[in-house]
């Protein structure tokens, strides 16, 4: 919450306006090049947060409910395989760091990130060489 403080130029819950909240989000989406699903997490978190405060009387209002929602469908990134180029330079990058086994397993299994950060060695049956993937 406070990198978005600052990139609203907020230092105060009166300085939280709805300028103030859609030009950090245009910030998310254009500078860092977060999905619309994430930057409508942020606009949320924004929005309950100041929601509390209301409710705390901290506020008398929540200019931040009048920002509307990133549309996900209309945005929405198209995830892809990998090009045979792209394979080849990230495989060459993971033995370049001597990670090319941690390189090759999502690659050649279709893990996710996510997916990949969860396996477990319990996951893992070396014997019948199944992966065993949860939570998809």
């Amino acid at each position: 919450m406070l990198e978005s403080l600052e990139h609203a130029r907020a230092r105060r819950l009166s300085d939280l306006t709805a300028d103030a909240l859609d030009r950090f989000l245009a910030f998310l989406r254009l500078e860092r090049g977060l999905s619309p699903r994430t930057v409508n997490i942020y606009r949320a978190d924004a929005v309950a947060f100041l929601e509390w405060a209301k409710r705390e009387g901290r506020v008398a209002s929540n200019p931040l409910r009048r920002v509307p929602k990133r549309d996900e469908a209309l945005e929405r990134i198209e995830r892809r395989a990998l090009t045979p180029e792209e394979e080849t330079r990230l495989l060459a990058v993971g033995r370049e760091r001597g990670r090319l086994l941690w390189y090759l397993l999502p690659l050649l299994a279709g893990l996710r990130r996510g997916e990949l950060v969860r396996l477990r060695w319990g996951d893992v049956d070396l014997e019948k060489g199944v992966l065993f993937v949860e939570n998809t």
